[in-house]
């Protein structure tokens, strides 16, 4: 059996301990009770480690804590790992924005690759779109920054966030329930059970129902509210381990959503009264003007500061509010322990989404423009990998993996923009093949120096077929053919490939067996892709792989006989071929769409703190500091819209050829492309900083009271990737005086808590506030080109109340 440092570190505690017992003498600092940080064990390098022992940067949430936080979903970990943004993609309420480091995407396209992998249970998540699906028996979330390609293969260029479920018990029976009242309706129930047949067989489920009302309240008369949430999952699992050689785990998924659709709050560009005369070409109005009953109501249809809007918004929800999601899968996962040898470990998945969102784009209590996005999704994926133990001075993982999926989309507009018939948005098909080989080994060089290697070759295909816009009818399925200028024709079929080296180097130095040090470079990449909402053939793409390079170097220690643990790294990324998309008119007078290409190179540089401390065995400090400097080193594209000339204004540099585009009713423009590498990257906030504190009261035969608080402060960023609302960079002067900016001011979040557990642990009462001061901002925000602009802000704030029993 190999003795890594973690070993070695708990025989040094043990040996000193009976050396002092012997003499009769043993301080407090070394008693067996004297209280100190529990050491965290995680599987950031596919094998069982103690976290500080992990020479790279790897922030463990247990699950417990996720409990006490009320975390209902992957949005409320913000702030516990510096430098991560995790947010919902506008406009889409179960769909993920990961951000690490200023890297990630907001892209909820199926054809564009996430900056950030998600993974569940060891297996990657292909989509994004049920990535805020709510927390059930969570064991363990690690969130890993930097590249992790080596490890976990492609899409993994900023980091990983890891999400683990509790296996099945062997050893007892129990069962546990909870129920969860608060704000706006919200009413949840919860359970747990988990039956031991024997000692190498047992069962676990656990499921999860939440219902709420949601925070807005839509003011158009007769329409229903908007943003509520209505949710069932569960997690059957079960084990089998007849004997020391192997074990099985099987693992279902089940999820059914029925919630509403998202908030869209108006931040439409209005720089003349939208009441009288003509607007110019600032803002949609001049093309819907006639839409409105009463032109008064166009103002309503202007863009408001976000703190004005007080939760109230105008859906007129004719034809419907929806964000639909059915998900079931199966994870299998096998373990050969081999003696003397190591580990051979096999996972394999199939998991299956279809979704149903149907969403108000005209922000209005008018039928002007609404979408409707009809995906089905299935993936399977395949891992063998081996973990050796045949070696003290040499640990290794290898192994190989496959992966396929699967997605077909069908895109709809409603509305009088679009007439009663609708028109057919786009309709896309994908097949994605890949897999890879992967190795990763540990030299430990002295007892102190380890020097690691790894390598992942990954190689990836994608068929691709599109069809564009055409008119509604009863085959609204039916595919519209498209030529390079948008006309009906034959269907953009393609195909392309792409394979790429993902390496790490990396060398750790113990310096006492309670603090370690670290330095390593690694590479990772996201895939390149097709553009399965552009609506013309000549901008289906391909576009190509994004590469970076990350330079990390770092410090891990518990001080102060394990009572403190100060965790610090600094980094330097080199990104190339930065994938950047943006929304804009389409060629060919074939309205909008979005279009994801390689804009430039960028540079993101930062440090990070993470401390725990012990103050007291009833009171605990966590802290995190994140310092963020990301800058676009190149990037062009045309984020201004539509101009009259096919030259660059005043000020601005042109980096590429205008081109020309034609609207539907004979006017044109052109889009030039211009340098804007000076624009701030999004979901980048140059400073972030988290403290909680977490006090227990024992009150004896009573049982334990515990309070909690958080403070979590977020510096201003940009909440957009591609431009700005009207053709600003800077925002928009309304005529009333108002002034839109798409920039998420700084923000001071409080939340608290108080739990009651009785002394037996079976009974437990808690009640918790969350945005005390009921701060308000908008997290993500959508920007039509030349039409409609809306953003999405965080929740006000709210209250809940939850009563568990475990038997």
């Amino acid at each position: 059996m190999e003795r890594s440092p973690m070993f070695r570190k708990r025989l040094l505690h043990s040996a000193v301990v009976g050396a002092l017992a012997v003499t009769g003498y043993v301080p407090a600092s070394f008693a067996a009770d004297a209280p100190m940080l529990e050491e965290i064990v995680v599987t950031a390098t596919r094998r069982e480690e103690s976290s500080q022992e992990v020479a790279l940067p790897v922030t463990p949430i247990s699950g417990d804590r996720l409990e006490r936080s009320y975390a209902q979903d992957a949005r409320d970990l913000n702030g516990i790992a510096p430098n991560v943004q995790l947010q919902p993609v506008g406009a889409f309420q179960n769909a993920a924005a990961f951000y690490i480091r200023g890297v990630g995407s907001s892209d909820i396209e199926s054809a564009t690759d996430p900056g950030i992998a998600n993974f569940i249970d060891d297996v990657y998540q292909g989509r994004i779109s049920t990535a805020l699906q709510d927390f059930v028996d969570v064991s363990a979330v690690e969130v890993l920054r930097g590249p992790q390609g080596t490890l976990f293969g492609r899409n993994a260029i900023g980091g990983v966030v890891h999400l683990k479920h509790n296996d099945p018990d062997l050893e007892s029976t129990d069962f546990g329930a909870g129920v969860l009242v608060g704000q706006d309706s919200r009413f949840d129930i919860k359970f747990v059970g988990n039956v031991a047949i024997n000692d190498t067989l047992g069962f676990r489920l656990a499921g999860k129902r939440t219902k709420t009302d949601g925070f807005y309240d839509n003011q158009t008369p007769g329409a229903p509210d908007v943003s509520g949430a209505d949710r069932i999952t569960l997690f059957p699992s079960m084990k089998w381990a007849p004997n020391d050689s192997w074990d099985l785990t099987l693992r279902g998924e089940y999820n059914r959503t029925r919630d509403d659709s998202w908030a869209n709050v108006p931040y439409n560009a209005c720089r003349t009264d939208p009441r009288v005369g003509d607007t110019g070409n600032d803002t949609v109005i001049n093309l819907i003007r006639t839409a409105f009953a009463n032109p008064a109501d166009a103002v309503n249809f202007c863009g408001r500061e976000v703190g004005d809007h007080s939760f109230k918004v105008r859906h007129d929800q004719v034809n419907g509010s929806r964000s639909d999601f059915d998900v079931w899968g199966i994870t299998g996962k096998v373990n050969r322990y081999i003696d003397g040898a190591g580990t051979l470990t096999y996972i394999g998945n199939y998991r299956d989404v279809e979704e149903d969102v149907l969403n108000d784009f005209d922000t209005s209590d008018y039928n002007l423009f609404h979408t409707q996005r009809i995906q089905d999704h299935w993936q399977s994926s395949h891992e063998v990998r081996f973990t050796s133990e045949f070696s003290d001075v040499v640990q290794m993982v290898a192994g190989a993996y496959y992966f396929k999926q699967q997605y077909k989309m069908d895109q709809f507009t409603r509305g009088a923009l679009t007439g009663p018939a609708g028109v057919i948005f786009g309709k896309s098909i994908q097949e994605n093949k890949a897999w890879a080989l992967f190795s990763n080994v540990d030299w430990n060089v002295t007892d102190q120096f380890v020097v690691t290697a790894g390598l992942r070759y990954s190689s990836e295909t994608k068929d691709f077929e599109h069809c564009g816009v055409g008119s509604g009818n009863a085959a609204l399925r039916e595919c519209v053919r498209l030529t390079a200028n948008g006309q009906v024709s034959t269907a953009v079929i393609r195909d392309d490939d792409w394979s790429a080296l993902s390496p790490k180097l990396g060398v750790s130095y113990f310096i006492t067996d309670e603090i370690m040090a670290y330095a390593s470079w690694a590479k990772g990449f996201r895939s390149g892709g097709f553009n399965g909402r552009g609506n013309s053939a000549s901008t289906v793409g391909p576009f190509d792989k994004e590469t970076a390079d990350n330079y990390e170097v770092g410090i891990k220690a518990d001080l102060l006989d394990n009572r403190l643990r100060t965790n610090v790294s600094a980094f330097f990324m080199d990104y190339k071929d930065l994938q950047r998309g943006a929304i804009r008119p389409a060629p060919g007078g074939a309205g909008q769409e979005t279009v994801t290409s390689n804009v430039g190179k960028a540079e993101n540089y930062g440090a990070e703190l993470e401390l725990t401390a012990l103050v007291t065995e009833a009171f605990t400090v966590n802290l995190t500091v994140g310092y963020l400097n990301a800058k676009n080193k190149s990037w062009c594209s045309p984020v201004l819209g539509i101009s009259a000339v096919a030259t660059a204004p005043a000020g601005f540099t042109q980096c590429d050829t205008a081109q020309l585009v034609t609207f539907a009713n004979g006017s044109q423009g052109f889009l030039v492309p211009i340098d804007v590498s000076f624009l701030p990257p999004a979901q980048s906030p140059k400073w972030q900083t988290r403290l909680d504190l977490v006090y227990d009261f024992e009150l004896g035969d009573a049982g334990t009271l515990t309070a909690a608080a958080t403070w979590f402060y977020r510096a201003k960023n940009t909440i957009v990737s591609a431009g700005f609302p009207a053709g600003t960079l800077n925002g928009v002067n309304q005529f009333d005086g108002e002034f839109l900016n798409p920039r998420r001011p700084s923000s001071n979040i409080f939340d608290a808590n108080v739990t009651w557990r009785s002394l037996d642990e079976k009974w437990r009462v808690s009640g918790f506030v969350k945005n005390i001061t009921d701060e308000l901002y908008p997290n993500t925000g959508t920007f039509v080109a030349g039409l409609f602009n809306f953003t999405q802000v965080n929740n006000p704030r709210h209250w809940g109340v939850e009563f568990t029993y475990n038997m």
